[in-house]
Formats: C-alpha cells, structure tokens, sequence
C-alpha cells in the first residue's frame, strides 16, 4: 500500500493526539484518543516505523545527563511506546558504539517498541558535532540489516540533523517516505552562540549542519515544528516556507510531574510545584 501525501498529514495529526494520549487525564480521554486515531487511513497503511535518533547513549531506560542524552531521548522514547500502544511496531535506530551492549533492546513493557544499534566508526561515543562522517556507513549498515532481517519499514521519521540524514538517505534507498523533527536548528544556534565564529565553527561544524539541514528539509514528505518560534526560524534563517511544518508541542506527563496538593498544604496555602 502507498504512502500519500494525505497520509503525512493523518500521520501529523496522529503525533499531535499521541502528546495529548501519553499524557491523558482520564480513562475516558484515553478512550476517545484511541478511537479517534483508529478512523485515521494512514493508521491502517503505518503498520511500522522506524525512527532514527542516532546521538547519544540510547538505551530502554536512558542515562539521562550523559553526553548527548537528554530531552530528544525521552521525546522519541515515549513518542515510540505511544504509538506502539495503540499497535504501530516502533524500531529506534541508534549508534552502536559500546560493545558491551546488545544490538537489540526491547523497550520494558512495551512489546512493539524494541531498540537496534548500527555499527559505524570505532567502538568508541562519539559526540553529534562529531558523527557526520561515519553516517555513510551507519546508512549502510542498517539498509544490510534491514534487508538480511527482511524488515519492511512504512516511513522513515528522523530526529535531530543526524538521524535526518539516516532517515532521508535510507528512506530513499527503499523508495519509502521520510519525515523529520529537528529539536533545534544549527543557523538558529549560530546566530545565538557569539564567541570566536573560528573557534564556533571547530566545535559545534555549523556550515555542514546547515548544508544538511537545508538537504532534509527539502527531502521530507513534512516535518514537525515543536514550538511556533521554530516554525518562523525555519523562514528567518533557512528562507523555508512550507505548509508540510506543523507545530506540535511536547506535552507534560502529568502522572509524574503534578501538584499533589494534600490538604496540609491547602491549609498552609503552600503553592504547588511549577512545571
């Protein structure tokens, strides 16, 4: 079955629900969530995606506050289990780099959803300013472990300006669609960082993301916005306009961060925690 255009746009409107249904309220909104996303055709042509968010050190249970390993991991984590509650098989396709690790990671509690490492470069972390030259062979690597696997994936969706190139450059391989959430953009931090433009462009390699990101803009069937100031970067400093860019908020899981208020504090009148 193919992937249309009007498929994208189910499958945004698929990701925007999935924020609102990771962190539901009540039985009844998880409900009506599930029922809504099951009217959606492109749920019945997405049977299997595979997410690539090649940074950082990936695992079931993340290692949050090491290099490269924060909010972009949690975000694809629990995007990825959303969507596999509801029966979409989520593969998240990371660097493998510590041989110490498996190639294949379930996610806990989650059957649909599992973790596969790629091999590329040296059995060491390297850090994402740093990767660009060995997604080539990542790309490779993956397209081998998919075929061998005989693995069918119905889209590509890339995070961040690495796991972009992955995802549009083996997505293209297969002839499938790729779509792409870039967490932040390199001309938006440039513009921001100051310092020495020398010194700025050996650490953090500006001109090449740049040239990439403006590559997978180009090359994605749509992308995801996570706030309305990203949305009007893409136009200030990539001069790129699209209807295909939706803004889509993280959401706040509220069974983990919420007041939880007692009736000591009521008393007391001691506000609760900020979120």
């Amino acid at each position: 079955m193919s992937f249309k255009k009007n498929d994208c746009n189910n499958y945004i409107h698929c990701i925007a629900i999935i924020h609102l249904f990771s962190f539901a309220v009540s039985d009844f909104f998880i409900l009506t969530t599930l029922a809504t996303i099951d009217k959606m055709p492109a749920m019945k042509s997405i049977k299997r995606i595979c997410m690539v968010s090649t940074h950082g050190y990936f695992d079931p249970i993340p290692q949050l506050g090491r290099t490269d390993t924060g909010g972009q991991v949690v975000f694809v984590l629990e995007l990825s289990k959303a969507m596999a509650a509801h029966g979409i098989t989520v593969d998240i396709v990371t660097r493998w780099f510590d041989e110490s690790k498996r190639q294949i990671d379930p996610v806990h509690d989650c059957l649909k959803t599992r973790i596969i490492r790629i091999h590329s470069g040296d059995w060491k972390f390297i850090r994402k300013e740093d990767i660009y030259e060995i997604l080539p062979e990542l790309e490779k690597n993956l397209i081998a472990f998919i075929n061998e696997s005989s693995l069918e994936y119905d889209l590509f969706h890339g995070h961040y300006v690495d796991g972009g190139i992955v995802a549009v450059d083996v997505a293209e391989h297969f002839k499938k669609p790729s779509f792409f959430t870039a967490h932040s953009l390199g001309a938006w931090k440039k513009a921001r960082m100051g310092g020495n433009p020398v010194e700025m462009e050996k650490v953090y390699n500006f001109t090449h993301r740049i040239h990439e990101e403006n590559r997978i803009f180009s090359s994605v069937l749509a992308q995801t916005a996570t706030t309305s100031i990203q949305r009007t970067l893409f136009k200030q400093y990539y001069n790129f306009e699209s209807d295909a860019i939706e803004v889509i908020p993280p959401g706040v899981n509220i069974h983990t961060y919420n007041p939880n208020e007692t009736e000591e504090d009521k008393r007391l009148k001691i506000p609760g925690k900020y979120i």
